[in-house]
C-alpha cells in the first residue's frame, strides 16, 4: 500500500512539473515561511508532487492557464484511475491531455484557444477536477448543505461537482463562509493545496461554514440572485398554484398563468427592474416592476405590475415574497385573481439557523399553520414590518393551554403580523392582534396593505385608479391614521378622487366632502 502512495506521488509530479527540476520543500526564494499554503507546499515536494519554475522559484502567485488546467486535470484522472500516467505532450503540447479530458468526460468539448491561453477560472478548476476523480473515491467527510456556499448559484453547470470537493474536505472556501469565489482566478499556490488533498487524503479538511444570510442583501445584485429560478403563485385561499414566474439573472423573466375565469393558459416574457422607493441606498430596492415585450423580448409592450416588496422570508424550504401591487390594476394577477397583494414562494435547499424565542413577548410574521403538528411558523420583526436579525421563519411549537383552532384560519398565514408571547420552552402561549400606541407604529406600506383588503378599494384599483401616499397623519376617535388618497395617475401629475384613512386597529376610514366626516368603511 505503500508503495503504491509513493508512485502516484512521483507520478502525478511529472504531471504537475513545467520543465524545471524538483527542489526541497522550503527551498523556494519566493515562497515565505509563514505562507498558509507551506505545509501543502512542503508535502507536495518532499513527495515530488510539484515542482518550481526554476532559478529557485515557485511563483505561487501565478494564474493557472486553461491548458495546464486540462493537463492537471488529465493527469489526476489517469493517475487515480490506473496507478500511473503515461500521458506525454503531443503537438501542440496539450493535444493528448485534452483528448483524454474529453473522452473520459472531464471536459464536454476541447477548448478554444482563448480558454486554453487564458488563466481558467476557479469554478472551472474545481469542476474539472471533481470530474477526473472517479465516483468510487469520492469519500465526504463534511455536510456541507445544499444552498450554503451562497455564491454559487443554484443553477450553475459546476454547482454539484463544487459542493462535492466541499465535502470531501479538498476544497474550504476563501472565508468563514466558504465562499468559493467561482468567477476569479486560481493561482499555484491554491492549487499546489487542492493536488495535495486530492492525492493525500491525510491532508483533507474537516470544517463547518459559519453560516450567514442568504436574504440579507443590501443591493440589487443581491435581490437579483435571489429572484433567480422558479417562484409559484398561489390565489387567495387555494393551495394550488395559480401562476409560475421564473426571473434570470439578466433582468428577463417568463410568466405562465392559468385563468381560472377561462381556463385559459397563459404565457408571457417580460423584463423586470428593482428600484427603490422608501429603500435607503444601503438597503435592498423595494420596488418590483414587471413589463410584459413583444415576440422577440425587445420592446415593452404592456405592464406586468408594479409591486412594493414588503417582506421576503425563508420558511420551510420556501423562500418567501409578499408583494403589495402598486400601479394603476392592470397586472396580470390582479386581472386574474383579484389579488392585489400576491405572495410568491421559491423552493430552497437553504436552512434557518435561528433559535425560537424563549420567555419573549414579540411581534411575528405567521407564513404557516401546522394544526396536525401544533406548529406557527413565526418570523420575528419590529412595528411598522421591519425585520429583526436572519429572515427566516421558524417553526414554534403552540402551548397545550392555548386553542388553536380558536384563531381565525384567514389570519394565520400571509404574513399577516401577530403580538406573540411564549414561555421558557419557547412554545407559544398567546397570539394576539397587535396594538399600537404611537404613529410610528403604522407605516405608509403596512397601511395601503390593509387598504388593498377592502372590496371596493379592489374595484376601484381594477378600474385604473392607484394609490398615493399623502404624506400626512390625522387623529381619528383617538387613533393617528395615515391618510391614503386613490386617484388617476396621469404620468406629469396625479388627480386625487378619495381619500382614505388607515387606523392601526384596521379600521378603514373615507372621506365625505360635503359633510366634512370621516366615515367609517
Amino acid at each position: 500500500m505503500k508503495k503504491r502512495i509513493s508512485v502516484l506521488m512521483l507520478t502525478l509530479a511529472l504531471c504537475l512539473s513545467l520543465g524545471a527540476p524538483a527542489l526541497a520543500a522550503g527551498g523556494f526564494c519566493d515562497v515565505n515561511q509563514n505562507a498558509w499554503y507551506l505545509k501543502y507546499l512542503d508535502t507536495a515536494v518532499s513527495s515530488g508532487l510539484i515542482n518550481g519554475r526554476g532559478d529557485g522559484r515557485f511563483s505561487p502567485d501565478d494564474d493557472i492557464t486553461g491548458a495546464e488546467a486540462v493537463k492537471l486535470a488529465a493527469c489526476i484522472s489517469q493517475l487515480l484511475s490506473d496507478g500511473s500516467v503515461t500521458l506525454t505532450s503531443g503537438s501542440p503540447w496539450y493535444a493528448s491531455y485534452m483528448e483524454y479530458a474529453v473522452k473520459k468526460g472531464i471536459l464536454a468539448s476541447a477548448l478554444d484557444q482563448h480558454a486554453l491561453s487564458a488563466p481558467i477560472m476557479r469554478a472551472e478548476l474545481m469542476d474539472m477536477v471533481c470530474r477526473a476523480i472517479p465516483e468510487a473515491q469520492r469519500t465526504e467527510i463534511n455536510s456541507i448543505p445544499d444552498g450554503s456556499i451562497l455564491d454559487i448559484s443554484p443553477s450553475a453547470p459546476y454547482r454539484d461537482n463544487i459542493y462535492t470537493l466541499y465535502r470531501m474536505g479538498i476544497v474550504t472556501g476563501s472565508d468563514k463562509r466558504g465562499s468559493c469565489l467561482p468567477e476569479k482566478c486560481i493561482n499555484r499556490a491554491e492549487v499546489a493545496a487542492l493536488v495535495a488533498r486530492v492525492v493525500d487524503r491525510n491532508l483533507r479538511v474537516a470544517f463547518q461554514l459559519e453560516v450567514s444570510d442568504p436574504l440579507d442583501v443590501t443591493d440589487e445584485a443581491g435581490l437579483s440572485e435571489i429572484l433567480e429560478g422558479e417562484w409559484s403563485y398561489c390565489p387567495p385561499n387555494s393551495e394550488v398554484p395559480g401562476a409560475y414566474i421564473s426571473f434570470s439573472r439578466d433582468g428577463n423573466f417568463h410568466m405562465r398563468v392559468m385563468d381560472p375565469k377561462n381556463n385559459a393558459i397563459w404565457e408571457n416574457v417580460g423584463a423586470y427592474q428593482l428600484e427603490r422607493w422608501y429603500a435607503m441606498e444601503n438597503e435592498a430596492p423595494d420596488i418590483l416592476t414587471l413589463t410584459f415585450t413583444d415576440a422577440n423580448g425587445s420592446e415593452p409592450a404592456s405592464s406586468a405590475g408594479d409591486y412594493m416588496i414588503v417582506e421576503r422570508t425563508l420558511c420551510d424550504g420556501e423562500i418567501i415574497l409578499s408583494l403589495l401591487q402598486i400601479n394603476n390594476g392592470d397586472s396580470m394577477l390582479s386581472t386574474c385573481f383579484d389579488d392585489w397583494a400576491p405572495i410568491l414562494r421559491r423552493h430552497t435547499n437553504w436552512k434557518p439557523q435561528g433559535e425560537p424565542r424563549k420567555a419573549e413577548a414579540f411581534c411575528a410574521s405567521v407564513w404557516k399553520v401546522d394544526h396536525a403538528a401544533r406548529q406557527v411558523w413565526l418570523d420575528d420583526i419590529e412595528p411598522g414590518i421591519r425585520n429583526i436579525g436572519r429572515y427566516e421563519a421558524l417553526p414554534y411549537q403552540v402551548a397545550p393551554q392555548l386553542d388553536l383552532h380558536s384563531l381565525p384560519d384567514w389570519l394565520m398565514s400571509g404574513g399577516t403580523i401577530w403580538s406573540v408571547r411564549t414561555d421558557a420552552m419557547g412554545q407559544i402561549v398567546e397570539m394576539i392582534p397587535p396594538t399600537h400606541e404611537n404613529e410610528d407604529v403604522l407605516s405608509e406600506e403596512e397601511a395601503a396593505e390593509l387598504l388593498s383588503e377592502v372590496y371596493e378599494v379592489q374595484q376601484y384599483l381594477a378600474l385604473g385608479m392607484t394609490m398615493l401616499f399623502v404624506g400626512e397623519r390625522q387623529n381619528i376617535d383617538g387613533e393617528t391614521c395615515v391618510l391614503i388618497a386613490l386617484g388617476t395617475d396621469h404620468e406629469e401629475y396625479f388627480v386625487r378622487e378619495l381619500y382614505y384613512a388607515v387606523a392601526p386597529s384596521g379600521t378603514i376610514y373615507t372621506y365625505d366632502l360635503f359633510t366634512d366626516s370621516w366615515n367609517v368603511v
